[in-house]
C-alpha cells in the first residue's frame, strides 16, 4: 500500500493544489493521500480566510482521503518548526511511504544535499549564521552567506567532501547552482526542512518533489488558472471583481461563497493584537516564542503608533527582521505562544497526538491502518482529549483549543453573530 503525504495550508485550495495531489498521486502510485494542514493560524502569521474544518472539506472535496492538523504551536512558527510539526504527524500516522512537496527547483538531489549539510554542519552553519545576522542581514540571507562560506570550505577538502558525498547526494552539484536564489525562494525553503526531518530521522519514506505551477507563491494578482493563494485572497476582499473563481476548483468556491460572512482578512485581528499588546506592556515580549529582547524593546517603543496589524509590521520592519518574522511574532504575543511551549513541544517530539480534521468515508480503511500502526493517540472528539492524554501532552493540546477560540473571536468580533461559530468541543469532524 502506498500512501502519500503532503504538509499544507490551503489558504484557500486551489487549482495548484488540485493540480500537485494528481500529480503526487499519479507519481507515487498513491492508494490514499493524507495531508498535515495547519489550523486557523498560518505560518505566515496570519489568520485563515476559513477555518480550518472548511478548508479540510476543500481538500477532502479534491483528492485528499484524510486531513490531520498540525498542532498550533508549529503550525504559525519558522520553516523549520513548521516542518517537523507536519512532517512528524505524517509519519507518526506511521502509514506514509512518500512525502510530496512543491519546490521552484527540479533538482531534488541538491535540496537534499543542502538538508544533509544543514543537519550535518549545523554548529558551523548557526555560528557564522548568527555572526551575519548581527552584521544587519536578514536570516535567509545570512543562511546562504553562512552555506556558501561553508560548501567552499568543504569542496577544498577530499575527506569531507566524501563525507557529503553518498548515493544520489553530490556536493558538485551545490558548486554549480545558485545557492542564495534556491534559499530565498518559499518553497525550496520548506522541502529542504521537511527533508532534514526525513534525514535526521534515518526515515524510509521516499520523497517527491513537483516544481511549482503558475505564479510565486506571493504574487499579488490573480495570473490565470494557476494563481497564488495571496492573489485569490486579495481579489476575494477587493469585492469590485470575480477573477479569483477561475483560479480555484468549482467545490472551494462553493464553499468560499457559502462562507462569506465569516471569511476573515489578517487585519480583523488589530483591535485584539492592539489590546494584548498593551496588557502586557511593561512586563517584557521576549517570553514570546522567536522575540528577541532586542525586538521586545522595539515593539514597547513603538506601541503608542499602533494602529492596526499591517501598520504596525511595516513600522516594526527592518534588515535583520523579516515582514514575515514580525507577522510570526505578533501572532505569538496575540496566541500567548511562549518559548515554553516550544520547548514543550520539542521536548513530546513535536506531535504527540493526530488531530483528525475529517476524511473521506470512502477511505475509511485507512483509518485503520492507522490505528493498528500509529503509536501516538488519535483525537477525533475534543471532549475525549483529556482522558486520552498524558498532563504535559494535553497542556501541548490546549493550544489548539485556544487557537480555535481566539479565531472564533475574531469572527464574533466582525459579525456580531455567536449562531455563526462552533467551539471546539461541538465542532464535528468533516466526513465527505
Amino acid at each position: 500500500m502506498n500512501v502519500l503525504g503532503i504538509v499544507t495550508e490551503y489558504n484557500p485550495f486551489h487549482n495548484g493544489h488540485e493540480y500537485q495531489i494528481k500529480q503526487l498521486k499519479e507519481q507515487t502510485n498513491a492508494d490514499y493521500c493524507i495531508v498535515a494542514m495547519s489550523g486557523n493560524f498560518l505560518q505566515r502569521g496570519i489568520p485563515s480566510i476559513l477555518d480550518k474544518y472548511n478548508r479540510a472539506k476543500m481538500a477532502l472535496l479534491q483528492g485528499s482521503d484524510l486531513v490531520i492538523e498540525i498542532p498550533s504551536v508549529w503550525a504559525c512558527s519558522s520553516a523549520e518548526y513548521f516542518a517537523n510539526g507536519g512532517v512528524n504527524a505524517l509519519l507518526n500516522t506511521g502509514v506514509i511511504t512518500h512525502l510530496g512537496f512543491g519546490a521552484e527547483t527540479t533538482k531534488l538531489t541538491m535540496l537534499k544535499t543542502l538538508a544533509k549539510i544543514f543537519v550535518e554542519h549545523a554548529p558551523s552553519i548557526q555560528s557564522n549564521l548568527f555572526s551575519t545576522v548581527r552584521s544587519g542581514k536578514n536570516y535567509a540571507t545570512a543562511r546562504a552567506s553562512s552555506l556558501n562560506d561553508l560548501i567552499a570550505f568543504v569542496s577544498a577538502d577530499d575527506t569531507l567532501t566524501n563525507s557529503i558525498n553518498s548515493g544520489d547526494i553530490h556536493l558538485l552539484e551545490l558548486a554549480e547552482s545558485n545557492i542564495d536564489e534556491v534559499l530565498n525562494s518559499s518553497n525550496n525553503i520548506l522541502a529542504i526542512e521537511y527533508l532534514k526531518v526525513l534525514y535526521k530521522q534515518n526515515s524510509s519514506v521516499i520523497p517527491v518533489s513537483l516544481p511549482r505551477k503558475g505564479g510565486a507563491y506571493n504574487t499579488p494578482t490573480i495570473t490565470g488558472k494557476f494563481s497564488s493563494a495571496t492573489s485569490i485572497r486579495n481579489s476575494i476582499f477587493d469585492g469590485e471583481n470575480s477573477n479569483w473563481i477561475d483560479a480555484v476548483p468549482s467545490s472551494t468556491k462553493d464553499i468560499i461563497l457559502n462562507n462569506e460572512q465569516v471569511l476573515v482578512h489578517e487585519d480583523d485581528i488589530s483591535s485584539m493584537l492592539g489590546y494584548k499588546l498593551f496588557l502586557e506592556k511593561g512586563k517584557k515580549y521576549d517570553t514570546y516564542a522567536d522575540c528577541s529582547i532586542e525586538l521586545s524593546n522595539k515593539i514597547e517603543k513603538n506601541i503608542y503608533d499602533y494602529e492596526d496589524f499591517t501598520q504596525f509590521r511595516h513600522l516594526l520592519k527592518s534588515k535583520d527582521v523579516t515582514y514575515t518574522r514580525l507577522s510570526r511574532i505578533l501572532l505569538h504575543i496575540l496566541l500567548n505562544i511562549k518559548k515554553t511551549d516550544y520547548e514543550l513541544g520539542k521536548d513530546l517530539d513535536y506531535t504527540p497526538y493526530l488531530r483528525i480534521l475529517g476524511f473521506n468515508k470512502e477511505s475509511k480503511a485507512l483509518l485503520g491502518h492507522i490505528k493498528h500502526n500509529c503509536s501516538i493517540p488519535m483525537i477525533t472528539k475534543v471532549a475525549n482529549a483529556y482522558n486520552i492524554l498524558d498532563s504535559k501532552t494535553y497542556s501541548f493540546f490546549e493550544n489548539d483549543i485556544y487557537t480555535s477560540d481566539i479565531y472564533n473571536q475574531i469572527i464574533l468580533n466582525k459579525f456580531r453573530d455567536s449562531s455563526l461559530l462552533k467551539n471546539e468541543f461541538t465542532h464535528q469532524i468533516v466526513i465527505v
